[in-house]
């Protein structure tokens, strides 16, 4: 539940223990993903692991066209294009050696 869903549940008297079950639930598995991703930090370095969150996140912009009925317009794409270039090129620069200056 979040922003205009969230609103028009407790609006419509929904049941406090089904609203308390998903705001748990979704805890939970916010929970579950960043200790998943620092395992798999630990397993890869941080090189493969941005390039893993990169692909993620292209996984996941499919996934919005694909189950939800998302329109990819070319404007989304390009602006999704240019959000994972920068994602990426950050989690490589942040993972690269630092040169040593003479």
């Amino acid at each position: 539940l979040e922003g205009g869903a969230a609103k028009a549940a407790l609006e419509a008297d929904a049941d406090a223990r089904t609203i308390l079950s998903l705001v748990a639930r979704s805890g939970a598995l916010y929970y579950l993903s960043n200790e998943f991703s620092f395992r798999v930090l630990d397993l890869l370095g941080p090189v493969p692991q941005a390039v893993a969150n990169a692909a993620k996140r292209v996984f996941v912009l499919a996934a919005a066209v694909a189950f939800l009925g998302e329109v990819a317009t070319p404007r989304k794409l390009g602006g999704s294009t240019i959000a994972l270039t920068g994602v990426l090129l950050y989690g490589l620069s942040r993972g690269a050696p630092a040169k040593k200056s003479k």
